[in-house]
């Protein structure tokens, strides 16, 4: 019977709401009722095995989210990251190399030294756990922090007024010092390093040669090749003419 399923104390108050209904519409027949309210029987009984079981008690595995919302969250949140990431440029790059803001590391590295276990930030960001420990590395090298002298606190205090656009590279970086700092006579190299003491910028590693763009002085029959074409479309007295 549908009433086994319901609790003892549910079973009760089900009688008591069976008995104020009765008192209200002055019946306790069922086929009366239904016919006051124009309730079809058959949906009648349908309904009472769908209030029994809302009436049920719902074990934790049935208000737990189900495994397919769970994977649509976490795409939905590593596409709100990645987002986040690109547009604060705390990532750049492509999908062949990539380079990471000081500050991004740094705020990773505490996120790790706090406890954060390296997959779950790989999931969510994407950055390798390979990557995540290069980061600690990073962090447990020696630098220096703060301004250790009149260069170094000139570097910072540059760094910190200059636009984000103007600290995207060493090269745009350099270029701003030049038009807004022309009377502070410093190297191009001494900046490089200070930078890095700084925590501000780290340079990055040895490019590898890209070996499938050389130049071909010899050709000989079945020899690869590179080219590059443009179609012209020429009109001559209404003609149309196509060259490449």
């Amino acid at each position: 019977m549908l009433a086994e399923k319901l609790t003892p104390i549910d079973r009760v108050s089900v009688v008591a709401i069976a008995s104020q209904m009765q008192a209200m519409t002055d019946t306790s027949n069922i086929s009366s009722l239904a016919a006051k309210y124009s309730v079809p029987l058959m949906s009648e009984h349908r309904n009472r095995a769908e209030l029994i079981d809302r009436l049920q008690p719902k074990s934790p595995q049935d208000s737990s989210p189900d495994l397919a919302s769970l994977q649509d969250e976490l795409r939905t949140a590593r596409a709100l990251i990645a987002m986040h990431l690109g547009k604060s440029q705390g990532v750049s790059g492509n999908n062949i190399r990539k380079s990471y803001a000081p500050w991004l590391k740094q705020y990773l590295d505490g996120l790790l030294e706090s406890g954060a276990g390296y997959q779950t930030i790989t999931k969510l960001t994407a950055i390798s756990e390979e990557t995540l420990r290069h980061f600690r590395a990073d962090h447990l090298t020696t630098v220096v922090k703060e301004p250790a002298s009149d260069d170094h606190q000139f570097i910072k205090e540059a760094w910190n007024k200059a636009p984000a656009r103007c600290r995207k590279t060493l090269d745009s970086f350099w270029t701003y010092l030049g038009h807004c700092h022309s009377h502070y006579k410093i190297s191009l190299e001494q900046v490089r390093t200070i930078l890095a003491e700084l925590g501000l910028r780290y340079p990055r590693g040895k490019q590898s040669k890209n070996a499938g763009t050389t130049v071909k002085t010899e050709f000989t029959p079945k020899a690869l090749w590179e080219g590059d074409g443009k179609q012209l479309n020429i009109t001559v007295n209404g003609t149309r003419h196509t060259f490449c």
